[in-house]
């Protein structure tokens, strides 16, 4: 296990907040004062700020309060997958689940404050959000999916694309509805793109610090993977030269900068882009590959190393079972995994990318292993009608046996 890190806040997103707690308004990424900025998305700063100001400035009470914030989205992770064992009748290895993913994600979980401490909460939310969208129609359910759609993008725009993306393809057939709640979704983020278009003379939709990150990996890193040895050229964790360069350039003009090493990269090397995507693929995937490898022993490395596999084959199992065999809430968690990692694959991925999608992983275990443990001695709910389903048998049946009595009376 690592040294604890719950003093990290972000990075990044601590530097924004600090900037913010201190009227310079959203700027500063990178402890030097370079102006305006949108280099990471505005919610998490914005929740950073405002524990600054409760706690007057006094780091150690914001760090026990966003500590609180990431034990809550811990939680409601876990609530999500012990509610679905239970739902489908497997309890007990929900349970297990849980302690087994728990644990091998120690570090990342309990260990280190990052961004994942309200993207676990959002991706649960997300998860929710899509299921029951089916029992949905109103016009008023619409607006309230749109909001949190929207202040989901706000949070991460990997998670607005995740809950955009599975909307329209969970609910295409409600063309009028999905369009109501897409709309609903754009005027929330709105003025974050307006304030970054004023601000930084750009249209930048969530943040900006995606061309950068694909120049990270596909030219400064050696694989493709982001370790600790490329991070030695990031702006944020040392006084560098790149830091130097955004202070100098600000920041529309340093993305830009390395438009020209990115062009050249992929019309010069194509080949090795693919390869670097392809190790992303494993890498997010199958093949676990920690940041920092020195922290973890080595018996510890080969049981993350078996147990990170298991959600991919989950994914595996429940994309090949039939239409009529796969539930919804199958469909939902497999299309947040692949939706989720995605982008990360094709621009930039390490190991805490993954970690939001902690809880999804846990629950496509449970939906592999159920279907290979078979059919249970009693019918399960498997589409989430619960009681109104049961209910609407009972009512057939009780109708079944007045016809009956009915014709012997006769």
């Amino acid at each position: 296990m690592g040294s604890p890190m719950l003093w990290h806040l972000g990075a990044e997103y601590d530097c924004i907040a600090t900037a913010l707690r201190s009227g310079r308004g959203f700027a500063d990424p990178f402890y030097v004062q370079s102006g305006p900025t949108a280099w990471m998305p505005p919610v998490m700063p914005c929740i950073l700020a405002s524990f600054y100001w409760l706690c007057g400035d006094d780091r150690n009470g914001v760090i026990v309060l966003f500590t609180c914030l990431q034990g809550l989205s811990i939680s409601l992770t876990i609530a999500m997958v012990l509610s679905e064992a239970q739902r489908i009748g497997r309890y007990w290895f929900g349970i297990v689940i849980v302690a087994i993913g728990i644990s091998v994600n120690y570090d990342s979980l309990f260990q280190i404050t990052h961004d994942h401490g309200i993207l676990l909460g959002v991706v649960a939310a997300i998860y929710f959000l899509l299921v029951k969208a089916q029992h949905q129609a109103t016009r008023s359910t619409a607006v309230v999916q749109g909001f949190c759609g929207g202040f989901a993008a706000l949070c991460s725009p990997i998670c607005g694309l995740v809950w955009a993306s599975g909307l329209s393809m969970f609910q295409w057939k409600r063309l009028r509805w999905v369009m109501i709640a897409g709309a609903t979704s754009v005027l929330v983020i709105s003025p974050w793109m307006i304030r970054n278009r004023l601000a930084l003379g750009r249209w930048v939709p969530i943040k900006s610090a995606g061309k950068f990150e694909v120049y990270f990996s596909m030219v400064v890193d050696d694989d493709g993977i982001v370790d600790m040895n490329s991070f030695q050229q990031h702006p944020w964790l040392v006084d560098n030269d790149t830091r130097a360069l955004y202070a100098k350039l600000g920041e529309s003009a340093f993305i830009d900068h390395f438009d020209p090493q990115i062009r050249e990269k992929v019309m010069q090397e194509p080949m090795d882009c693919v390869s670097r995507i392809a190790n992303r693929f494993l890498s997010a995937t199958i093949l676990w590959q920690p940041l920092l490898v020195d922290q973890h022993s080595e018996w510890f490395i080969v049981i993350r190393s078996v147990v990170f596999a298991f959600p991919f084959y989950g994914l595996l199992v429940v994309l090949f079972k039939s239409k009529d065999r796969r539930c919804m809430r199958e469909s939902v968690a497999a299309h947040i995994y692949i939706a989720g990692l995605l982008p990360y694959i094709a621009i930039t991925y390490y190991e805490r990318h993954g970690i939001p999608l902690i809880g999804i992983k846990m629950l496509l275990v449970l939906y592999g292993f159920e279907t290979f443990l078979g059919s249970r001695s009693e019918p399960v709910d498997r589409d989430g009608g619960g009681q109104e389903a049961v209910g609407l048998e009972s009512q057939q049946l009780l109708n079944q046996v007045d016809g009956f009595r009915i014709d012997n009376s006769t």
